[in-house]
């Protein structure tokens, strides 16, 4: 099939995911044209693959069990967390099923600072947290737990986030950590699972007693860290500890900030690797979706567009694919400069309910090494 041919076929499936999805109004006004008053209540309600969107109001926490959907905010649409309530939970998903959380403002319920959680779990779909905005008053915290494939994109403010056997990127997002707790915790820990971190920025935590542990904790993991990602420290004695494996770009800052810095500031048991990798960022307009690749200059280059797949794991290549491959098809081939590669889709017209356009690259050199970069989601939400 030409790369023509399979954007038609990319674009068609998207349309016809369209056809096929149920769109809801959640209003906690009531306003014309209202389904639901409640987040809760629509959750329940409506059936796998609906699509909620929701209008500007203040609603409870929800729990997502068990079924795909895409629930689209207007700004400022609030979830509030009462002080010793239960926050967003995500779980039971199917290898088929999808959740999409787009531009929802997480806080607490109370004017003082409190716990904020966002829980996932037990997911073998994938499940998309993108845009999320902490509010002001919530200490928001993302447990994942048995999550085949979580991606977490934008958002600043983020004070913890919490991976176990789970497979996660987080792209241009905040983690700012808890300032001066009882006892000092690592901010980011991941435990049996990968997690790519791009272009994002994460702080430790400090204790009352003025000591300080290490702000990404691994345990038997696997850190990847692209672009212009920050880890910083205030007293060390590690950035990054633990066991498994860290690679990290060049331009990659790891900080401590008592003075070290670079490989210097990541436990030496974790020999991490510092090596040039392809690193891929989106963007979406009213008209197109679009991609953007950098890496090493000179190297080949492969930019695809999909819907979400099942990770892949594939011979001489060192990270999986998470795109669907079967409907995937080039859109761009070239060679990697000084300045950024780019791709585009343009976007069929009509609805767009909350489709994500999954991105991923490939790259290869002439000493045979081939990457692949990490995925990246566009969210394309046209009412």
């Amino acid at each position: 099939m030409t790369p023509f041919r399979r954007l038609v076929a990319i674009a068609g499936l998207c349309c016809a995911s369209l056809l096929r999805a149920q769109s809801f109004v959640v209003d906690a006004a009531n306003g014309p044209g209202t389904d639901f008053t409640s987040i809760a209540a629509a959750v329940q309600t409506v059936p796998d693959g609906a699509v909620l969107r929701i209008r500007a109001g203040a609603y409870a926490p929800f729990a997502i069990a068990g079924k795909g959907l895409r629930l689209l905010a207007e700004a400022n649409v609030r979830v509030l967390q009462p002080l010793f309530g239960v926050g967003i939970t995500i779980s039971s998903l199917a290898a088929n099923q999808t959740v999409v959380l787009h531009g929802l403002r997480v806080a607490s319920a109370n004017n003082t600072p409190a716990p904020v959680s966002l829980t996932c779990s037990n997911a073998q779909g994938a499940i998309v947290l993108d845009g999320l905005i902490p509010g002001p008053g919530g200490i928001l915290a993302l447990r994942a737990t048995g999550c085949d494939r979580l991606l977490v994109r934008g958002g600043v403010g983020w004070r913890t986030m919490e991976f176990a056997n789970s497979h996660a990127v987080v792209e241009n997002c905040s983690v700012s950590g808890i300032g001066w707790v009882a006892v000092s915790l690592p901010t980011v820990t991941v435990a049996n699972g990968t997690l790519q971190w791009v272009d994002s920025t994460v702080d430790g935590s400090v204790a009352l007693n003025g000591t300080s542990v290490a702000t990404i904790q691994l345990q038997q993991a696997d850190l990847r860290l692209l672009g212009s990602s920050l880890v910083r420290n205030a007293l060390g004695p590690f950035c990054i500890a633990g066991s498994g494996r860290v690679r990290l770009d060049p331009a990659v800052r790891v900080t401590l900030l008592n003075g070290g810095s670079g490989v210097g500031a990541i436990d030496p048991a974790l020999a991490p690797l510092v090596k040039q990798m392809p690193k891929l960022t989106t963007a979406v307009t009213a008209a197109s979706a679009s991609a953007s690749l950098v890496g090493r200059a000179g190297d080949l280059a492969l930019v695809t567009v999909s819907l979400p797949g099942p990770r892949l794991a594939v011979a001489g290549f060192q990270d999986p694919f998470w795109i669907d491959t079967s409907v995937a098809g080039p859109l761009t081939f070239g060679v990697l400069g000084s300045t950024p590669f780019p791709a585009s889709l343009p976007l069929p017209p009509g609805r767009l309910d909350g489709v994500r356009a999954m991105w991923q690259a490939v790259t290869w050199d002439q000493a045979a090494d081939w990457q692949v970069s990490n995925p990246s989601v566009a969210v394309l939400n046209r009412p």
